[in-house]
């Protein structure tokens, strides 16, 4: 297997795209990249394992941290929380589109490892410490 081969597809995956949107701007481009068959076997032979263990870490670890804290902030914060986890979860898997569910379980870790990332961090600031949009 090409080395190009599995960066197309992670990178199909990773950004959240589908195969066919790509194709469509790889044709576009006149760009090789993979046939079908081969993005969705690299796809099930490499990339889902490898999700998989990280997912497996990060929700070992969560549950670690979770076990840790005695007491809820309160259910604002918990709907607040979710409220992102649902914007984060229709930007790698859009409701308009079909996903083979294997897929759409990766997309989903993926979703999960993506907001756990990104929960605690601080929101962005102009140089004059007013919150951007």
């Amino acid at each position: 297997m090409a080395d190009n081969n599995l960066l197309v597809a992670a990178s199909i995956l990773f950004t959240g795209a589908t195969y066919v949107d790509i194709a469509d701007w790889a044709a576009c481009l006149n760009v090789q990249i993979p046939k079908k068959t081969s993005f969705y076997a690299i796809q099930s032979s490499y990339l889902i394992p490898v999700v998989d263990v990280f997912y497996k870490e990060q929700q070992a670890k969560l549950l670690e941290d979770y076990l840790k804290v005695q007491i809820c902030q309160g259910m604002e914060d918990l709907i607040g929380s979710l409220e992102v986890y649902h914007s984060v979860l229709l930007k790698y898997c859009p409701k308009i589109l079909h996903f083979h569910y294997s897929s759409m379980a990766d997309r989903t870790q993926l979703v999960i490892l993506d907001h756990n990332e990104n929960v605690n961090r601080e929101q962005a600031t102009t140089p004059s410490g007013k919150y951007t949009a």
